[in-house]
């Protein structure tokens, strides 16, 4: 994997990209305030911490999902957008970004995760075909977190 993480940094370096680890997240964008900066953040995946998950009706299951975004948003009041990419047809896509909320610091960290879980489910149903299901949502249960052995 040495090889594939060297081209991916070499990959973001020619378009002026940085990775930031959630750990060191918080205090870079406070140190990065008055830059203006866009921030991507990938929430796609099922968090390993599943305690401190956000824990959401999801396609009518519980479903832990990543709780740094909200977090970071309620804390620095910037306006949270959905990244949303559409294939419109075979090599041909459109992206579009919806705001999901433009006074974070009005509303709790779980508030925005539930808004953004929303959306995503509404737009897995407009288009189910592009959802990679190898994200494996439901990889914990929430009894599992609940009552552990």
């Amino acid at each position: 994997q040495p090889a594939v993480n060297d081209y991916l940094k070499r990959l973001r370096q020619r378009w002026k990209l940085s990775l930031v680890s959630m750990d060191k997240i918080g205090p870079y964008l406070l140190r990065q305030r008055q830059s203006p900066t866009t921030y991507v953040f990938f929430s796609d995946q099922t968090p390993s911490n599943t305690r401190s998950a956000h824990w959401l009706e999801f396609f009518h299951q519980q479903t832990p999902f990543l709780p740094g975004v909200g977090k970071l948003a309620c804390r620095t009041d910037y306006p949270v957008y959905l990244f949303d990419i559409r294939r419109q047809a075979r090599g041909y896509y459109r992206v579009r970004f919806e705001l999901l909320e433009n006074q974070a610091a009005q509303k709790t960290p779980e508030d925005i995760t539930k808004r953004y879980a929303e959306r995503l489910e509404a737009r897995i149903k407009a288009q189910p075909e592009d959802w990679l299901w190898s994200h494996k949502r439901w990889k914990h249960s929430r009894a599992s977190v609940d009552h552990p052995q």
